[in-house]
């Protein structure tokens, strides 16, 4: 087993996946009307968690494959699915090593979750007028709020918006935020972009 998919089931287990919240996370909410007028055809959910983010985009139209490398959070994604009647796709996958389920996506997603080998393989399954929204920490963390972090996991000033050339910038920010139900600070580097590139 991946030491990160053994991480990943341990911390699962021991909160249980309902403490991870329910809502989805409020960049993704922000940007609803924009998420309204995307073609709701195939969407991408990386590293999803407890689905909260898929369930969200599903019920807004979209069919959602949501990736996780912890099989207790994928095994978790597909009942609620299932019993929500939502249109999901609960894969157990690890993104480092392997290809995107499918070659292209109008909506894919990424929240509190850092690789950055992986930014060449979405923007090149984005469809045409595809969308790209991101969002993790970045090295405020450690600078600011004076935690603990690896600055490894942590992006680099403006360093999201590297990873994402060739996109079209439709908003982007670095910010200390409140975020979840416990409100905890976050520094948070998020991104909305869009694949300008239109097929003939």
């Amino acid at each position: 087993m991946h030491p990160d998919q053994a991480r990943w089931n341990h911390r699962y287990a021991q909160q249980g996946l309902k403490s991870f919240g329910r809502t989805a996370s409020e960049w993704l909410i922000q940007h609803k009307d924009l998420l309204m007028q995307q073609t709701k055809g195939p969407a991408l959910d990386l590293a999803c968690g407890n689905g909260r983010n898929a369930f969200y985009l599903a019920q807004l139209g979209f069919v959602v494959d949501a990736v996780d490398i912890s099989d207790v959070a994928i095994q978790w994604v597909q009942k609620q699915a299932i019993s929500q009647q939502l249109a999901v796709r609960a894969i157990h996958a690890n993104l480092e090593e392997s290809e995107l389920p499918r070659p292209a996506y109008e909506l894919i997603i990424g929240f509190n979750y850092l690789q950055r080998t992986i930014f060449p393989r979405l923007i090149s399954s984005l469809a045409p007028n595809g969308l790209l929204i991101y969002q993790t920490r970045y090295l405020d963390e450690i600078r600011i709020l004076k935690r603990e972090a690896n600055p490894a996991y942590l992006l680099g000033y403006n360093e999201l918006l590297d990873h994402c050339q060739g996109l079209r910038v439709l908003h982007y920010q670095e910010s200390i935020q409140q975020v979840g139900p416990s409100q905890r600070q976050k520094a948070l580097a998020s991104i909305v972009a869009r694949n300008s590139t239109f097929s003939d």
